[in-house]
């Protein structure tokens, strides 16, 4: 599959807008499941260009989300412990299952 530069940031903007793959694919005229394929490939420019733009949205939502916890949103503060409770279960389960892959 052959993608440009252009292509590259249009994928990494698009995700970056919650677009899902299905509608990535559609825009740039390519075939979902080739195109699914090198997303999940995080070593692939595709995959890379997807990943940074899904982290993007997750990185404005959290700091979002850490102002109104600073300004004493109750909703904020309780949405701020249940991910950090998920989070240090799945560094738990990660840490656990860790040794399986050696």
């Amino acid at each position: 599959m052959d993608v440009s530069v252009t292509d590259i940031e249009t994928i990494e903007e698009l995700a970056s807008q919650s677009f899902t793959i299905r509608e990535i694919a559609m825009t740039l005229e390519l075939k979902y499941s080739l195109f699914s394929t090198f997303c999940e490939d995080e070593f692939h420019p595709v995959g890379k260009a997807y990943l940074k733009g899904r982290l993007e949205i997750d990185r404005v939502k959290n700091e979002n989300l850490l102002l109104k916890v600073e300004s004493g949103s109750e909703t904020a503060i309780q949405i701020h412990d249940n991910k950090a409770k998920e989070q240090a279960f799945l560094d738990i389960k990660s840490d656990m299952f860790s040794g399986f892959d050696e």
